[in-house]
């Protein structure tokens, strides 16, 4: 399906089934950036606040984690009703991630926080694209 819509995929560089999947959202003309040059990005969003080590989504409509960010890019995509898929899929690939739990205990992330969703202006969301752009724009030079 094509992509309507501007998307970045913040993902796990050191899992290789994060790794697998970005390939494939790159294919879907998504935008992916590893999590861990992303920590400034997500620091200035949650604002000094906790914020948990998971896929991020962030679109139009504001930033997303955890099954609302995977839940967000099926429904994106129009998958319908299957779309809720997520809520039950995520949680058991969230597992096979072990960097990702080690890191969540260490900052002493509660399961709580591993899913949610955050709006944002939409010149914040236009300020954080225009910045990872230029990031791999930058690297790819």
């Amino acid at each position: 399906m094509k992509n309507r819509r501007k998307e970045i995929i913040i993902y796990d560089s050191s899992c290789n089934f994060c790794k697998k999947s970005a390939e494939f959202f790159r294919k879907l003309g998504i935008i992916t950036f590893p999590i861990q040059e992303s920590y400034q990005i997500l620091s200035d969003i949650f604002g000094g606040e906790k914020f948990p080590f998971a896929l991020y989504l962030l679109d139009d409509d504001g930033l997303f984690w955890g099954q609302e960010a995977v839940f967000k890019l099926m429904k994106n995509r129009n998958f319908g009703p299957l779309s809720y898929s997520a809520y039950a899929i995520y949680p058991i690939l969230r597992k096979l991630n072990k960097n990702a739990e080690k890191i969540n205990e260490e900052k002493g992330i509660c399961g709580c926080m591993l899913s949610g969703s955050r709006k944002l202006e939409k010149e914040k969301i236009e300020k954080i694209f225009e910045t990872v752009e230029s990031i791999l724009t930058q690297k790819h030079n």
